[in-house]
């Protein structure tokens, strides 16, 4: 009596197709901020940027080394970040309350080093590398959805310029991630559970968000998807609940003004400041920047006769708005205007995929120059 030979089946394991973009624009980012840190001796406190008259006093007493006179905004949440959930200190942080109310990010860098000053250091840059990957994980698989190659995730933080400000510990890419997983949550048509957490990561990551998150919230009550209306109902009511707080905290309504100005004020600021002081150096840099701003905005402006997705369109658009409207205060820095209005090149990466096309892409791939020209700026000092 025979038996049959069984042959046992050999099973070869794929990785996700998400796993090599994210591992990717992980040791990208990585490699840059080492480059980076490299040039103070591996000291992380440069990536605070705190101003060179509070180097080794509180809260900035574990910092050894200062980018500037003047500093960076990540200097505030590093502060925040010690102590998020009391009133802070207007002697160390400039406008407390606007800052505050983008909570996310310090209460982030708060839970994983429990507030102290020393952990803290690491723990905000490795929030925003972590959203800087997760970025391009969750590009790689929204670009898989629509038949799309999922390497366009790997480049779905640089052409957002993600990366520049995580050299400044800035609450940009945790926002943008926050943004984008909301808005592929929509196209998508994700659960109404998934759209909250997103939406509120949206919020108290960032204030302008909050826009994005009102237009969702209209399409889905035309759609009549009403537990998803009211979990977005929700959010808002949260978020509306913390700007009452912090307005009875610090007295005023924890929003900057000036950060707005009448249309292309803030872009001829800087075109006349090109000459007879420091940007004069950058202005090549600062030309680039600009084209690519109006370029952007160009196909804003055209997205929609495109048959663009509705939200998406919209939000483009609100980011060219602000892109025009954009007062002096963000176009003093180039570092500054090549990321806040993420919005605009967002909204035209998720066309680019969503539609098939490829062409809007060659528009947002000088956003790779901005790290490049971070290192250079720092290493020439």
């Amino acid at each position: 009596m025979s038996f049959p030979v069984v042959v046992p089946s050999v099973r070869q394991s794929v990785l996700p197709a998400w796993i090599g973009p994210t591992f990717a624009a992980v040791v990208v980012q990585a490699a840059l901020m080492a480059v980076y840190l490299a040039r103070f001796g591996g000291d992380p406190s440069a990536l605070v940027c705190v101003r060179q008259d509070t180097v080794g006093k509180f809260p900035f007493e574990y910092v050894r080394t200062s980018l500037s006179e003047e500093g960076f905004d990540g200097q505030f949440y590093y502060a925040i970040a010690r102590d998020p959930w009391h009133k802070q200190d207007e002697r160390a942080i400039v406008l407390p309350g606007y800052r505050h109310q983008r909570i996310l990010y310090p209460a982030l860098g708060w839970l994983l080093s429990g507030g102290d000053g020393k952990k803290l250091l690491w723990a905000l840059p490795a929030v925003n590398l972590m959203a800087f990957g997760a970025l391009a994980g969750l590009g790689a698989v929204f670009a898989t959805r629509f038949g799309r190659n999922p390497w366009w995730g790997f480049f779905l933080p640089l052409m957002v310029n993600a990366g520049t400000p995580a050299l400044r510990d800035l609450t940009d890419p945790l926002a943008t991630l926050a943004l984008f997983g909301l808005l592929a949550t929509f196209i998508c048509r994700g659960s109404a559970i998934a759209l909250m957490a997103w939406a509120a990561a949206a919020a108290f990551s960032r204030e302008q968000n909050v826009l994005i998150i009102g237009m969702i919230g209209a399409s889905l009550l035309l759609q009549r998807r009403w537990l998803a209306v009211g979990a977005l109902a929700l959010v808002l009511a949260a978020w509306g609940g913390w700007l009452w707080r912090l307005r009875e905290m610090y007295g005023y309504w924890p929003f900057a003004g000036d950060n707005l100005a009448a249309p292309f004020a803030g872009m001829w600021y800087r075109l006349q400041h090109l000459r007879g002081d420091e940007a004069a150096r950058a202005a090549p840099i600062h030309a680039v920047g600009l084209i690519c701003i109006l370029a952007q905005v160009g196909v804003c402006l055209i997205m929609p006769m495109w048959r663009a997705e509705k939200v998406v369109a919209l939000t483009a658009l609100a980011g060219a708005a602000l892109a025009v409207c954009g007062g002096p205060a963000i176009y003093m820095s180039g570092h500054s205007y090549m990321r806040v209005f993420a919005m605009m090149p967002l909204g035209i990466w998720l066309w680019n995929v969503h539609s098939g096309r490829t062409w809007p892409a060659l528009l947002l791939s000088p956003a790779l120059l901005w790290p490049c020209y971070a290192l250079f700026q720092v290493w020439r000092h």
